[in-house]
């Protein structure tokens, strides 16, 4: 798996644990838009690599769920819709400088 779908997976599992192991939100739809728009980094791995990282990073089964069903819509080049504030965010994948686009 790439260091840098590790690296947000591992984030987001970090994150919920604050929150009593629940995935938030807003993390689900930062995660929706970064899948829109780093198709390129995310079709590198199998919905089920994510799955298996998300339960070895100790998630809970309705967040492992919740970001494979994200993950499968994506390779099925179906839209991916994320709350309003979250559309334009992008995890750093360390291929860009900072504050560009595509």
């Amino acid at each position: 798996m790439p260091e840098d779908i590790q690296r947000i997976l591992r984030y987001v599992a970090d994150y919920a644990k604050g929150y009593d192991n629940h995935m938030k939100w807003n993390e689900e739809a930062k995660l929706k838009s970064d899948m829109m728009l780093r198709m390129d980094r995310w079709r590198l791995v199998t919905t089920e690599e994510i799955e298996d990282e998300c339960r070895a990073l100790g998630m809970r089964e309705e967040g492992v769920r919740a970001i494979r069903d994200t993950h499968a819509k994506c390779m099925q080049e179906r839209r991916l819709v994320p709350a309003r504030s979250y559309r334009d965010f992008e995890f750093n994948h360390g291929d860009r400088p900072a504050g560009s686009r595509r």
